[in-house]
């Protein structure tokens, strides 16, 4: 019975099952409001969300392996700026669950921009905790 049934397509683009999911319970919340469903305006929402979930994740990933490196064994900033462009880049890669998305691609690299500073924001962070953690190690000895 469902194995002739096509893919889901939204303006270009196929819908996963969360994206399915999502626009089809904003229609159902938009005529149970007895108002009309506005096709852009929720293609928008899903879209936002998908990249929204994306960016989520990636950020925790790189958080969470930045977290687990033992900051007492490193030596130099060469290797924290090594460790930061490994799990950047591993982050990076999960935005290859978006990619059957129809966006403009103005969007796609604003996002990237985006997700790149916060990155960089956070590998900051972590250049602060570790000096922090080597003076009070130098202080110590």
């Amino acid at each position: 019975m469902f194995f002739n049934c096509k893919p889901k397509v939204v303006q270009g683009s196929y819908l996963n099952g969360k994206m399915f999911l999502d626009l089809t319970k904003m229609y159902i919340n938009s005529i149970n409001s007895d108002s009309l469903p506005d096709v852009k305006t929720s293609w928008k929402i899903v879209v936002d969300s998908q990249f929204q979930g994306i960016y989520d994740k990636s950020v925790k990933y790189y958080v969470d392996s930045m977290l687990s490196l033992d900051f007492k064994a490193i030596n130099k900033v060469e290797e924290m700026i090594k460790y930061h462009n490994t799990f950047k880049e591993k982050s990076f890669e999960f935005l290859s669950e978006i990619t059957n998305i129809n966006i403009p691609n103005s969007f796609f690299m604003d996002f990237f921009k985006n997700l790149e500073n916060e990155l960089n924001k956070q590998f900051s962070d972590f250049i602060n905790k570790w000096n922090e953690l080597s003076t009070k190690n130098c202080q110590v000895k």
